[in-house]
């Protein structure tokens, strides 16, 4: 599969990512094998004192309430490195946009009628996806890269500010 990479460029507004027709078959890959995720694993680190560290296994139920959205209902075991646990539980909504090859999470915590928007994946080559642009969450930056492997989907996540730089690197099967 060959799929041409993504540039970006300034078009006299801001710079923006342009993306080749071709990248719509990784989008279409990704959907796919997001739709059979069925468990996730994940590890989070960060370089501040009393940042977010630890690792966490779980659980995925998809459901798919049309063609272009499937929802996560994730559950399971957090463990700080001290040895606490903790269970969790998240819902988060997947929307593909053909028209752009583009995928967009969203984490429905206040509900579907409240969706926090976090980003939107576009492709950059044959097996990888980054955010568009980084989420702004108050003096915070979120971006994700989405990259596919043989057995499984991995979904790092960057957050930088003030106060935080970690990194969150999840593993969907």
């Amino acid at each position: 599969m060959i799929v041409q990479r993504a540039r970006f460029v300034n078009d006299g507004h801001g710079v923006v990512l342009v993306i080749s027709r071709k990248c719509l078959m990784l989008t279409e890959i990704v959907w796919n094998r997001l739709s059979k995720i069925a468990s996730l694993s994940f590890e989070a680190s960060s370089s501040i004192p009393n940042g977010w560290n630890g690792s966490g296994i779980g659980i995925v139920v998809v459901e798919s309430p049309n063609n272009q959205t499937l929802l996560f209902r994730e559950r399971g075991q957090w463990s700080s490195p001290d040895g606490r646990q903790l269970t969790f539980s998240n819902v988060y909504r997947w929307s593909r946009d053909t028209n752009n090859s583009r995928i967009r999470l969203e984490h429905l915590r206040f509900g579907p009628d409240q969706p926090v928007y976090l980003f939107e994946l576009a492709g950059v080559d044959a097996q990888k996806m980054i955010s568009v642009e980084p989420h702004v969450c108050s003096e915070d930056l979120y971006s994700a890269q989405l990259v596919v492997m043989d057995s499984q989907l991995n979904l790092d996540w960057t957050v930088t500010g003030p106060k935080k730089n970690e990194t969150i690197k999840y593993a969907y099967a």
